[in-house]
């Protein structure tokens, strides 16, 4: 852990003893995905208020697995990227993590998988001579980036309540350390006004915040990404209809 993820990770633990509920320290085994909506949802990106790109994101069981996909392409700034992480059907912990595509002239390529509890492949963002070979230790209590984003909804939510929890990012080859913070809210420019869970994610390289329908099954239908003017809307998929 860095010094800076540990002094972030501490404070947030500090303002949660001062509101009087500690933060739950939460493993993807303690997910219910029965909470959520499974299948494909489509969202259309934006950045600064124009349509910039679109972003599938999918969670179904196949093969005994739970697979979770992510594409996302940004035509605007020549980004296309597929993530695809399989987990353990049980668990949830990481099998394989596996993305392709390019960030403008960068190439993407990764191809990990969890073998004898370590995370074992290659990383590479770049030119082929930037290729990172990991063999890491890896907990199965850790979070993939993209499985913990698509599992939001399968969280046992509570008005106030707080997560702490670790989380690995395929694309920096790093484990961060993850605060939640949840509330409601009620927006008429989300859902229809719909009541909302609005469920910020710190500890990570940009903060987020998921706006996520209380009933259940629940689904993502908002997605802010805090502090920069990137934003996705729900527009295709299961359940999207409702709004």
């Amino acid at each position: 852990m860095t010094l800076d993820a540990f002094v972030g990770l501490w404070f947030a633990i500090l303002a949660a003893i001062a509101a009087g509920d500690e933060p739950a320290v939460i493993a993807p085994g303690d997910l219910d995905l029965q909470r959520m909506v499974m299948g494909n949802a489509h969202f259309v990106q934006f950045f600064k208020g124009e349509r910039s790109g679109t972003m599938d994101l999918s969670i179904v069981k196949k093969d005994g697995k739970v697979v979770v996909r992510d594409l996302t392409r940004v035509p605007k700034f020549r980004i296309e990227e597929e993530l695809v992480v399989t987990l353990d059907h049980r668990s949830l912990a990481i099998d394989t993590i596996r993305a392709g595509g390019h960030f403008g002239e960068k190439k993407v390529d990764v191809e990990l998988a969890r073998i004898d509890g370590n995370l074992t492949g290659t990383i590479q963002l770049g030119a082929a001579s930037d290729t990172k070979h990991l063999d890491d230790a890896l907990a199965a209590n850790v979070f993939s980036r993209v499985g913990l984003f698509a599992m939001l909804p399968a969280f046992d939510f509570k008005d106030g309540a707080s997560y702490a929890l670790t989380m690995f990012d395929s694309l920096g080859g790093k484990t961060y350390d993850v605060q939640i913070a949840v509330s409601r809210v009620t927006n008429k420019d989300i859902a229809r006004g719909i009541p909302l869970w609005r469920v910020e994610v710190n500890g990570h390289v940009a903060r987020q915040a998921f706006f996520i329908t209380q009933t259940v099954p629940r689904r993502t239908v908002r997605i802010e990404v805090l502090d920069s003017p990137w934003t996705y809307e729900l527009v295709e998929g299961i359940g999207a209809s409702d709004r």
